[in-house]
């Protein structure tokens, strides 16, 4: 059947669509691309402040108390505490018992106690002298325990009680002629006292 519009001859064919939505762009063979809208984000959630609040501590009294407190009372509170500091810190050097002249002051405190041990039996032996014909008791070497021979000799009428070493490195006195003597107490350096009636 013959066309009689003359619009019909001069119309394109109708392009069908392509796999990926876009179009054959008309009289041309190019496909034209449509954009795509990007999907939404998600709404974030707010969070729940009920979860993430930290409970609170309860103030001390005394730190309520001193908040409360005027200004005037605190000021006389704190020239009270230090008045007794300073009390206290005389009170400790005024009391506290000071260390013979003899005593190295750069030792240890347990070499320290070893040096007035030594001193402490030297003081027994001069009375054991001048009591037993300018004469001290003659022994080559005596390790001193407390159970030793010199410990028998000098406990309880010269000495109360015989000083002995703190750690396991004994006292050791001798005396080859009665007119002299020689203490000696090993030191944690090593090092040697040595004390004698000189």
């Amino acid at each position: 059947m013959p066309n009689n519009n003359p619009n019909l001859d001069n119309m394109a064919p109708r392009s069908r669509p392509t796999l990926d939505g876009a179009r054959p762009a008309l009289g041309f063979g190019q496909p034209v691309t449509r954009p795509i809208d990007p999907a939404p984000e998600p709404a974030k959630q707010p969070l729940n402040q009920e979860l993430y609040t930290r409970p609170q501590k309860k103030p001390n009294p005394l730190t309520r108390m001193w908040l409360f407190l005027p200004k005037k009372h605190k000021i006389l509170l704190l020239g009270i505490v230090s008045i007794g500091l300073i009390f206290a810190g005389l009170a400790t050097f005024i009391f506290s018992p000071s260390l013979p002249d003899y005593v190295d002051k750069n030792l240890p405190k347990i070499d320290q106690e070893r040096q007035i041990d030594l001193h402490e039996i030297k003081e027994g032996l001069e009375k054991y002298f001048t009591e037993n014909n300018q004469q001290y008791p003659v022994f080559l070497q005596v390790e001193i325990d407390g159970t030793d021979p010199l410990t028998n000799l000098l406990v309880p009428l010269y000495l109360k009680q015989m000083p002995t070493s703190p750690d396991e490195r004994l006292y050791t006195y001798s005396s080859l002629s009665g007119k002299s003597f020689l203490l000696r107490a090993a030191l944690t350096n090593d090092a040697y006292y040595d004390l004698s009636n000189d």
